[in-house]
């Protein structure tokens, strides 16, 4: 969403710890990555439904080209990152 200030992204991370997240800003593009690990455990028989997706991820999202990259900032709490 667009504010007076800015573009502001909100992308719903919950379950990642943040050190596992890494933003990028490559040739007009926001690269997000990251790992959420797994939390069924070994032992689990069966598992009967499930919300979240876990392992390795990547968006990549193209910047309009008015976004001054260099002034870009990210910040992580409680599962949102802005």
């Amino acid at each position: 969403y667009e504010t007076d200030e800015g573009l502001v992204l909100l992308v719903e991370a919950p379950g990642i710890d943040e050190e596992r997240l890494r933003v990028e800003v490559l040739d007009g593009h926001l690269r997000i990555a990251g790992f959420r690990p797994g939390r069924v455990p070994e032992t689990t028989r069966r598992v009967h439904q499930m919300e979240l997706q876990y392992g390795a991820f990547c968006r990549i999202l193209r910047l309009p080209p008015w976004v001054n990259t260099e002034a870009i900032q990210a910040g992580y709490s409680q599962g949102y990152l802005t």
